[in-house]
C-alpha cells in the first residue's frame, strides 16, 4: 500500500476511536485482527466489541483485561 493510502486508513481508525470514546465506550481489544478493511471502498471499521466497556460519564476503567504473558509491563 502507498503511504497516502495507509495514512487515509489510519485517520479513519483515529476518527472511529474518537467517536467511540465520545460515547464513553472503551474497546479494550484493539488489534489488527479487529480492524476491518475494505480496500475497494477505502473504508476502515473497528470490530469485535465483545469485551468493550461503557463508562459512566468521565469515570476511569480500573480493571485490567488481557493475557498476563502478553500485557505490557507498565500494567
Amino acid at each position: 500500500l502507498e503511504e497516502e493510502t495507509i495514512l487515509h486508513f489510519f485517520v479513519q481508525i483515529l476518527l472511529a476511536l474518537h467517536h467511540v470514546h465520545t460515547h464513553f465506550i472503551l474497546h479494550r481489544d484493539l488489534k489488527t485482527q479487529n480492524i476491518l478493511l475494505d480496500k475497494h471502498r477505502m473504508v476502515v471499521k473497528i470490530g469485535d466489541f465483545g469485551i468493550s466497556k461503557i463508562l459512566s460519564s468521565k469515570s476511569k476503567a480500573y480493571t485490567v483485561v488481557g493475557t498476563p504473558c502478553y500485557i505490557s509491563p507498565e500494567l
